[in-house]
């Protein structure tokens, strides 16, 4: 009952609140009556007004003639427009104001932001191309705002630059777009007037300039020319395999080039001057589409552009030993084939490689078509070693967070974290042991037992693994161990949904079983008023516990006996639910 009274009063109360928002959006929109209808406004157009001008002296345009270089002043101006009780449009509304209004800016590639922007921008995109304005400014009928900024023009020809609004239409949350657009024409004077592409290639705050002396849009800026002489272009080549000419740029004045530059997709790049295909020469590596990642390289050799695509070689070595790389390097072109040798130092032995790829041959050659990670094992030839052997996890084995549960075939698996643990023992008496994931040193134990808890997988790494062991003496001497085995984190969420499920929906049975319960105030029990009154407590009161019980045991379930009965039966089968799921889920996983 008490429950239900204080429901109702909330109600209460929450209509009264919203009833004078509901009645103040009825007299903005000239609605009346009980029943309320909400109809379009024709199109987004009819509730925002878009300006896009550019500044010509004392006047705003939206068509502006411009010179190459030139800086020039856009405007963007919103304004709303509150169709309600307008003559010209006879149809109910759903106006009231505006609100969160965006404003976008996309500008070509041709216009460069250069900022000076009142009010300050919200974000910028990464080329410096689109430009965002958030407000939480609202506006009403017949009231604007406006953003301002500078660009610069950076070629000869006819530019567009759009600008999109977007905001909310209240108090109906009606969403509302506009769009709209401003030209910029670039002229050069003159009787031979190439179109000209500008760009502060070198960084002296001057432009160099990309001209089409051909006047064939086709190939692109065929020829490079800087003003001040500051940078020289080394060699005009089509560089991305668009058919268009792009140029490689000293700027120290060393013949070396530095910078990449395609001025008809306005990309500029360093680069890299590196000997990628390891025959002497350098090559020049460089971002050709202007993602921030090398992607081309020029050769001097063959005067060929070519695809930079690489991966990564990392050796480690357990054991006194090293290996040889030819080429020695860390980053191999795609398809490269490099040759190991591993050399052992005295007294030591090669044992094997392990990781991306498994051979007991010291020398060997790897054809890089993916990243690889190598580890090369090394024993003692001579003196007495200590013993060491990785006793858990054990070979062909599967475990499911550290619990072994079954045997496989050719493959060890983990599932979820694993106690790793090592018998190692010498007459000399055992120093350390130490503990490496992919030859990484991962943990170091001095006393026994060896074990060291492997906890999570490396995130995003893939799900083969070596584990080794290295164990020393008190004399130096050591001994390794090594085991390959699958690694995969456990994911119940994402894995197992309907376990997951099952679990939460216990949850959520037990919380709503629980949420009416209300413990009842403990009546006092009286001790018996009769005359013979005896001094032992357990004569005169009786016990507590069962008192209480008897006086609190009609309130104990929400609504009674039946309610109890039906949150129980719900609890069982939520629990059924979960134990099949579990059942099943181990069946796939352990014994099939």
């Amino acid at each position: 009952m008490k429950k239900m009274f204080a429901l109702t009063i909330s109600l209460i109360l929450i209509i009264s609140i919203l009833l004078p928002v509901a009645s103040s959006c009825e007299t903005s929109t000239g609605l009346t009556g009980s029943a309320v209808t909400i109809l379009s406004v024709g199109t987004p157009q009819d509730a925002i007004i878009v300006e896009k001008t550019i500044k010509d002296g004392e006047n705003w345009v939206n068509t502006y003639y411009a010179h190459p270089c030139e800086k020039i002043r856009f405007r963007i101006k919103v304004t709303y427009h509150d169709w309600d009780g307008d003559p010209s449009y006879p149809g109910e509304t759903n106006g009231y104001m505006l609100k969160n209004i965006t404003i976008i800016d996309s500008l070509p590639s041709e216009l460069e932001y250069k900022g000076n922007s009142i009010p300050e921008k919200t974000s910028i995109s990464s080329n410096n191309k689109t430009i965002t304005w958030k407000f939480d400014t609202i506006l009403r009928d017949t009231q604007s705002l406006s953003v301002e900024f500078d660009v610069m023009v950076m070629a000869i020809g006819e530019f567009v630059n759009n600008v999109e609004v977007n905001a909310i239409e209240s108090c109906y949350g009606e969403s509302r777009t506009n769009s709209t657009q401003a030209t910029v024409i670039s002229e050069c004077d003159g009787p031979e007037c190439h179109d000209i592409r500008y760009k502060d290639v070198d960084g002296d705050k001057k432009y160099e300039q990309a001209i089409d002396q051909n006047d064939k849009s086709s190939d692109g800026y065929e020829v490079y020319e800087d003003p001040d002489r500051s940078s020289d272009g080394i060699k005009s080549i089509d560089g991305d395999d668009d058919g268009k000419i792009d140029h490689f740029i000293d700027i120290d004045d060393d013949t070396i080039p530095d910078k990449y530059w395609d001025p008809d997709d306005d990309v500029l790049s360093d680069i890299q001057i590196i000997d990628v295909d390891y025959d002497g020469t350098d090559e020049w590596v460089y971002d050709s589409d202007g993602d921030e990642k090398p992607d081309k390289y020029y050769d001097p050799d063959d005067k060929q552009i070519h695809e930079y695509v690489v991966y990564e070689l990392t050796i480690n070595c357990i054991g006194n030993g090293t290996v040889q790389k030819n080429p020695n390097g860390l980053l191999f072109l795609e398809d490269f084939v490099v040759q190991l040798n591993a050399i052992a130092e005295s007294g030591w032995e090669f044992v094997n490689y392990s990781g991306d790829i498994t051979s007991d041959n010291k020398t060997m050659s790897i054809t890089m078509d993916a990243d690889k990670a190598i580890i090369a094992f090394f024993a003692s030839s001579s003196g007495e070693l200590p013993t060491v052997e990785i006793t858990k996890p054990e070979s062909n084995s599967f475990y499911f967070f550290n619990i072994k549960l079954k045997s496989l075939e050719n493959r060890t698996e983990i599932i979820g974290p694993i106690t790793v643990k090592v018998k190692a023992e010498s007459n000399k008496g055992i120093e350390k042991v130490e503990f490496y994931i992919n030859g990484e040193l991962k943990h170091t134990d001095n006393y026994a037992p060896y074990t060291w808890l492997w906890l999570f997988k490396p995130k995003g790494e893939k799900e083969n693994f070596t584990i080794s062991v290295k164990a020393y003496d008190k004399e130096g001497n050591n001994n390794t161990d090594s085991i390959n085995v699958i690694r995969s984190q456990f994911t119940p969420i994402r894995d197992h949904k309907l376990l997951s499920l099952a679990i939460a929906g216990i949850g959520v049975t037990y919380l709503l079983k629980n949420r009416g319960a209300e413990p009842d105030e403990t009546i006092p029990v009286e001790p018996d008023d009769g005359d013979a009154v005896d001094n032992d407590d357990s004569n005169n009161f009786p016990d507590n516990d069962t008192a209480e019980i008897e006086k609190n045991e009609p309130s104990s379930v929400i609504g009674g006996d039946e309610d109890g009965l039906f949150w129980y039966i719900l609890s069982g089968l939520g629990v059924a639910i979960s134990t099949a799921v579990a059942l099943l889920y181990l069946r796939r996983k352990i014994y099939v």
